[in-house]
Formats: structure tokens, sequence, C-alpha cells
């Protein structure tokens, strides 16, 4: 008789990878499968691109296969950029980060701050959903930016809820807020983009 059955869906133990699979933004979702988007939106491209920034992993080799050197998550998010069609160099020499604010268990999120052309800033948040979503009072929807009401916080947290638990997936919410050289941004006031598992 079996009494134990220990699936590795994710190939993280066998393979010590995490394979991207999704990502939901504008409240559409999007599916990267046979290793790439159907298309990529202009906010999908957004949200690639953040992940990218927001993110300590980088590329070692290209050839003959590209391969990451960093946590299997973060290698995952850049790969899933890789597949929408991301420049990785370009983004981050585009952006460049000046500080950084890891996760810690007060903060279940990762916080850095980029340089966004001569005057700006651009602050990118990922980590916990349902965190990062306490933290946002709008959302990037169809290259606006809206209010975030209850009801859409509730549609999100529904679909990572679902990912999580039915599908296994690890889930990160990711959030955004552009801002002067010199007018500090609030941690609280934040621009929900979406979520990638």
């Amino acid at each position: 008789t079996v009494d134990t059955v220990c699936l590795d869906k994710t190939g993280t133990l066998t393979r010590n990878r995490v394979e991207p699979a999704v990502a939901f933004v504008g409240m559409r979702h999007h599916s990267c499968e046979s290793g790439a988007f159907h298309t990529t939106p202009h906010d999908l491209r957004i949200l690639l691109e953040l992940v990218v920034l927001n993110n300590d992993a980088h590329v070692v080799h290209e050839h003959p296969r590209v391969e990451f050197e960093g946590s299997p998550t973060e290698s995952a998010l850049l790969e899933m950029a890789l597949r929408g069609g991301i420049n990785l160099s370009q983004v981050r020499q585009h952006h460049p980060r000046l500080y950084t604010r890891h996760r810690s268990e007060t903060e279940p999120f990762m916080t850095t701050t980029h340089r966004s052309g001569t005057r700006s800033r651009l602050m990118v948040v990922k980590g916990n959903p349902h965190a990062v979503l306490e933290l946002c009072t709008r959302i990037h929807m169809s290259n606006h930016i809206r209010r975030l009401d209850d009801q859409t916080k509730a549609a999100i947290l529904a679909v990572n809820d679902d990912w999580t638990t039915s599908d296994s997936y690890r889930v990160l919410g990711v959030a955004y807020d552009r801002y002067g050289e010199h007018e500090p941004s609030r941690d609280s006031e934040l621009i929900w983009l979406g979520l990638v598992g």
C-alpha cells in the first residue's frame, strides 16, 4: 500500500528551478505557455519590466541556453520577462537602482528605488500579495491609473488564493510609484500592477 505521495510540481526540489507560469495584470490572465506569452500588451510589458528591476538575480550564460544566478523564484521572473520579449540589460540600464530594502519579518516584500529620467524616481515593490495590496490606493489598468476599490481588491485576492491553493503557485504581488527627485513617495499610496505566479 502507498501511504504518502510527494509531487514536485514546480521542479524546485528536483532541479532547484521554478517555472514561470502566469501573470494577472489589468484584471486579465496571461499564460506563459510553450516558452512564451501569446501576446504582451502594454500592461504586461510594464509588469515584466518591473520584476526585472526589483530582482537580485542576473544572467551568467546566454549560450547554448540562458542560465541565471540567484534564487529560483527571482531567476524564474527573469525567465518570464525574457519570454515576454523584455531586454533585461536595457531595462536595468535605463532605470539604474539607487536603493534596496529587502523583505523582513515585518515587511514581507522587497522595495527598490530607481532613477527614471533625469529628475524622477521609480519605486517598485514585490512580495506577499496581501501585504503589497494593502499599500495600494490606485490600480494600473489599460494604461490608465484608477482608484482601487474594495471590490477590485477582493477580485485580485480571489485570483491569488486560487493560484496558491488550487495550482500550488508561488505568487507575488507587484506595485509601483513614480515621484520627483526631492519628493518622497509614500509606501501606503502605491499603484497596484499585478500578480505573477
